[in-house]
């Protein structure tokens, strides 16, 4: 019983240690950058998605293949505010996806989409430099198409290790799904400030849809900056410091057997 007892606390520390890590990397509420792509100029989203308070936000909209790095376009804040720049190559132009289960207003944001059979990138920059950030990405298949549904992809950040689409994209899904029709993941920006994303289809895909994309700004609470650990590091961090406790626990037991 007592041994039970000690298992439990040192799970709930293990629990306890785990939750500050997290906390530690837990979404932020600063500035969000919305960025649609559509094939012609329609209605304009002003919702939220997976990210964002429900009410008016802006959106930044921008059509065809590319942007030119010469001469990038303009960034807004989900307020309005100037806050920087993006540029942008993908192998077609915005085009409107029929397929979407989504009704209005999302139809609207997953309506239209840009797409690549290799790999396409997007460039932001006026970020803050050497900060973290959480990307959303969403993207949904076509079901008229069955080489374009149930795609998966992933996306590397500045060069780093990619962060990848957990489950195939689904046309019948009407509502955000994590890890499916939205993919998040938190990065650093460069000593530019720029986020540079890369996208390509991971292994048993052929191609890359990409309907919008989110940046949020995040507190790290003083971590900002430094290499944003990854949800099973983080797990490891836990189940070490719950190791070591154990150890301690039982080097205590030892030396009072050997006092007694």
């Amino acid at each position: 019983m007592k041994s039970m007892k000690n298992i439990a606390g040192y799970l709930l520390t293990a629990g306890s240690m785990f939750a500050i890590f997290s906390s530690a990397y837990a979404d932020g509420t600063g500035e969000l950058i919305n960025i649609e792509f559509i094939p012609l100029r329609t209605n304009t989203y002003h919702g939220s998605a997976a990210q964002g308070n429900s009410g008016t936000l802006i959106w930044n909209e921008f059509q065809g293949i590319s942007v030119n790095p010469a001469i990038p376009k303009t960034l807004k804040n989900s307020t309005g505010d100037v806050t920087g720049s993006i540029y942008y190559s993908f192998g077609s132009l915005t085009k409107s996806n029929t397929d979407s289960a989504f009704t209005a207003p999302e139809n609207i944001l997953m309506g239209g989409y840009l797409l690549t059979y290799t790999s396409g990138s997007v460039n932001v920059s006026g970020l803050d430099p050497e900060s973290t950030y959480k990307v959303y990405v969403y993207t949904q298949g076509l079901s008229r198409n069955a080489s374009l549904n149930n795609q998966k992809i992933q996306v590397a950040v500045n060069g780093e290790d990619p962060f990848t689409q957990t489950f195939a994209s689904d046309t019948s899904l009407n509502h955000f799904v994590l890890g499916q029709n939205v993919v998040t993941s938190l990065v650093n920006t460069n000593a530019s400030g720029q986020l540079n994303m890369v996208f390509t289809p991971m292994s048993g895909s052929n191609v890359v849809i990409l309907n919008a994309l989110q940046i949020e700004a995040v507190d790290m609470g003083g971590f900002g900056g430094d290499p944003v650990p990854e949800p099973g590091t983080m797990v490891l961090l836990s189940v070490g410091g719950l190791a070591f406790m154990a150890y301690v626990r039982l080097k205590s037991k030892d030396n009072h057997s050997v006092n007694v």
